[in-house]
């Protein structure tokens, strides 16, 4: 009987879940593998292969069903989910991941007693780890966590990759607490329909494709990518345009592709950016800043800072005046050098170390005979 690994990651986005499939795609060669999902993380699974048991970890009418499965595994992989962490921590060997350690104000003891706490390195780390290094036990830290199997597909042409990330999560519902799709799209439309590119293909969640269903049209095609015909497009695309989201960003660079940055559509993806404009990587971006005062500090508890994201969204939205120089910017932002770019960028994420995935999974085996 092979070894059980239970997978659960926080249902923000795609970032946390994306990074966690990686790590199961590797490890399903040797153990049977479980996901506990739902909302954002559900659905990305939906078109996996993995056994998936649909159920919130965070709620606690949950709880005991949910414990059970815990207990019952050898080892409880949690990417970034911390009130997960905070009821099941304990009851098996765990293993957290977590690659947003440079943006947290704090870390809870139940995350600093986690058998292994996965560090992914990025620039802010080292002060993070002088304040927090105390209270976690066996932090171990590790290149970016991508999944690099397809790097050496087959070039594809004049193509340019857009993506937006997972979008929503407990805090962003699009068109509801947030407009960004809406005011991204309008801007960025017309920008790409003139760009020289012979493809574009803009990648999509299935609420937000049917969100633009009424507002789509034009030589843009908008498509939900399975995950690894996600990585097959992106390897064979000539540029990458994306949301500053940490795991699709390093995956560009990962690949070689000049990375293009929107707009954050969240407080980690502000911070993201404004880490990678500091280290010289980001010359072809635009944010909020870049057009209206908007400086949101960092340290600020996570829901505070998309509070303020959120709020900027809705001022730039409402003026336009701000809208025209957005898309000014946007539209700048698509002459700069590519190569140039890709350069810098993959220059950055070679020194970041390996592939940070490849790391985990060799200590987790050892772990799990």
């Amino acid at each position: 009987m092979r070894p059980k690994i239970v997978c659960d990651a926080a249902p923000f986005g795609y970032g946390p879940i994306s990074k966690l499939v990686t790590l199961a795609k590797y490890l399903s060669e040797d153990y049977d593998i479980l996901f506990l999902s739902t909302a954002t993380a559900y659905d990305f699974l939906s078109n996996e292969d993995f056994e998936t048991v649909k159920t919130n970890t965070q709620d606690k009418s949950n709880y005991s069903a949910n414990r059970k499965i815990i207990e019952e595994s050898d080892l409880y992989l949690n990417c970034m989910n911390r009130p997960s962490m905070a009821l099941f921590s304990g009851l098996t060997k765990t293993a957290y991941v977590d690659s947003l350690f440079h943006m947290w104000d704090r870390i809870p003891e139940y995350l600093g007693n986690a058998d292994y706490y996965f560090i992914q390195r990025f620039p802010g780390v080292e002060e993070q780890d002088q304040a927090f290094s105390g209270g976690i036990k066996n932090r171990i830290f590790v290149g970016p966590i991508i999944d690099d199997r397809f790097i050496d597909s087959e070039e594809g042409g004049n193509q340019l990759l857009v993506t937006m990330g997972g979008m929503e999560s407990r805090l962003i519902r699009i068109g509801e607490t947030s407009n960004y799709l809406p005011l991204m799209y309008s801007i960025l439309k017309p920008v790409l329909e003139k760009s020289t590119y012979d493809r574009i293909i803009m990648t999509l969640p299935t609420n937000a494709r049917n969100f633009l269903s009424s507002k789509h049209g034009g030589r843009i095609g908008i498509d939900f990518l399975e995950r690894d015909d996600y990585l097959n497009t992106l390897s064979s695309s000539r540029a990458f345009m994306t949301t500053p989201g940490l795991t699709a960003s390093l995956e560009g660079f990962g690949y070689g592709k000049p990375v293009y940055f929107l707009p954050s559509q969240n407080y980690s993806q502000y911070l993201n950016l404004k880490a990678f404009r500091a280290v010289g990587v980001a010359d072809g971006s635009v944010d909020w800043n870049d057009v209206c005062d908007c400086t949101i500090n960092k340290g600020l508890p996570e829901a505070d800072g998309i509070k303020k994201i959120l709020d900027v969204i809705s001022l730039v939205d409402a003026d336009a005046g701000k809208r025209t120089a957005l898309s000014d910017r946007i539209d700048a932002m698509m002459s700069v050098d590519a190569d140039s770019l890709a350069k810098k960028q993959g220059e950055f994420f070679r020194g970041l170390g390996g592939n940070g995935a490849h790391e985990i999974v060799k200590i987790l085996r050892k772990e799990l005979g």
